[in-house]
């Protein structure tokens, strides 16, 4: 198994992860294509209407 892990500088949420100096990334698995596409557009609330933990 491969991954990359690119975010933008451009992005906003590249100006919170510059600061940290840890973060979390999570593997999603085959069928979860409606997750990885919520967390892949811009802008908005990613975990609007999820159960679970929310910042």
């Amino acid at each position: 198994m491969r991954a990359g892990f690119f975010v933008a500088t451009s992005s906003t949420s590249w100006p919170h992860m510059e600061r940290v100096s840890r973060f979390a990334v999570n593997v999603l698995a085959a069928g979860q294509d409606d997750l990885c596409a919520r967390f892949a557009r811009s802008g908005g609330d990613k975990c609007a209407g999820r159960p679970g933990r929310h910042p």
